[in-house]
């Protein structure tokens, strides 16, 4: 396994991981992986597991996610207006419970964060308990990443779904340009709690035998994500720079399609 690069956990314990290369091009993971991950999700910044912000970049964030919510229904509800939907890695459950006024939706969690109260959203434990060739939609946003398996988890979740199913997966992208910028600080690395990083290649290689298809943008991931990493980097003025880079981030994926994070739309 070949060194792709050297990083830090800026987020909480300032402890140092590699990047490594695996056997799958396109795909690289953390190295070395801890044995209790759980107490590297358990601190106040790690935002995705708050409902609400503390400070204006917080705050940015969760004017950001109430947009997120209505852009990613509409993407979900080009393909299905109704049905069984499953959010696995779910967090709070905002995305589940938007969606409980289109769908009959589950919502898995493995983390004990507080949820967000919901009378409609049917939270699961286990995957076992949703039936074969049930769902219509199952969504992983920014959630394969996180997992030990994932190869193992894709099975999983293609048999639970109709034949008119679809996957929607949402993942960091390390070969944008704002990854390229901020290089061992670029705030996606996210170690030790993103397990794996993926470029477009490795994601389609990982999905071997689904149908890809659609793959869109996050437009909102680079400007969040860089000025997290101008704080990382200790520039000054980050939010301004974070949000500079994260724009031209976007201007130039116009043109590579390297965008900071990707949806990705597949039918098995």
């Amino acid at each position: 396994m070949n060194l792709y690069t050297k990083t830090k956990d800026f987020g909480k314990t300032k402890e140092a991981f590699e990047i490594i290369s695996t056997e799958v091009p396109g795909i690289l993971k953390t190295n070395p992986v801890p044995e209790n991950l759980e107490k590297y999700y358990a601190f106040d910044g790690y935002i995705s597991h708050q409902k609400k912000g503390s400070n204006l970049v917080e705050k940015l964030y969760f004017v950001a996610k109430q947009w997120n919510l209505k852009h990613k229904s509409k993407i979900v509800q080009t393909f299905h207006t109704k049905g069984r939907l499953l959010d696995y890695g779910a967090g709070t459950g905002a995305f589940a419970n938007f969606m409980s006024q289109h769908f009959e939706v589950y919502a898995f969690e493995p983390s004990t964060i507080e949820k967000e109260e919901s009378t409609k959203t049917k939270w699961i434990n286990t995957l076992s308990e949703i039936p074969k060739e049930s769902l219509q939609v199952i969504t992983l946003w920014h959630v394969l990443e996180h997992v030990p398996n994932p190869k193992e988890l894709i099975a999983e979740l293609k048999s639970k779904l109709t034949p008119d199913g679809i996957l929607v997966i949402a993942v960091p992208n390390y070969l944008s340009y704002d990854a390229k910028h901020f290089k061992s600080y670029w705030a996606a690395w996210d170690v030790p709690r993103h397990l794996w990083h993926f470029s477009e290649k490795g994601m389609l290689q990982l999905m071997e035998g689904w149908e890809i298809i659609k793959i869109l943008p996050m437009v909102l991931d680079s400007l969040y994500v860089s000025i997290l990493s101008a704080k990382y980097q200790k520039i000054s003025l980050a939010t301004i720079y974070g949000i500079l880079v994260g724009l031209l981030s976007n201007i130039k994926s116009i043109f590579t399609k390297e965008w900071s994070s990707k949806i990705y739309i597949f039918k098995k």
